[in-house]
């Protein structure tokens, strides 16, 4: 390739000198990583809710809780009867919009701590580069003080 680099995974040499500059490599980090609903175990990204909140992978034999996506083993149900991150009162279902509520929070709460590893000068870059998806995904991110996370 013309940048003299093998691999780029389906990027132009542009696209990935770009991505490799810091601020883009941890924007990349945290939309694959955090953004992304992912199955624990084998991390198989996902996007379909149908109302229950005991997930089953479809690449792997995992449960996940819809509410926490935490790995509970090969049946979720009992983890999501009693799962700390719940916010409806079913059992087991809820709403499409119960479980994008459940997942922004989740995703931000993930976002913060992640944050509070970088310097201040990092975050302040990674909270720009990040702004439009956070948008995109309806978290708000304006009332944390940046620098003070």
């Amino acid at each position: 390739t013309e940048c003299k680099v093998e691999e780029h995974e389906d990027l132009s040499c542009e696209q990935y000198r770009e991505a490799s500059l810091r601020p883009n490599r941890l924007r990349i980090k945290i939309v694959d990583e955090i953004l992304t609903l992912r199955c624990p175990r084998c991390s198989q990204a996902f996007l379909d809710f149908e109302g229950c909140f005991a997930l089953r992978c479809i690449a792997c034999p995992c449960g996940v809780c819809g509410w926490c996506l935490q790995d509970c083993g090969t049946d979720a149900h009992s983890h999501v009867a009693t799962c700390p991150g719940k916010l409806g009162s079913d059992k087991y279902f809820g709403s499409e919009e119960l479980f994008e509520k459940a997942q922004r929070k989740r995703r931000r709460d993930t976002l913060v701590s992640f944050l509070k590893t970088l310097g201040r000068n990092d975050r302040a870059e990674v909270h720009r580069s990040i702004h439009k998806d956070l948008k995109d995904l309806g978290i708000i991110m304006e009332d944390l003080e940046v620098s003070s996370v």
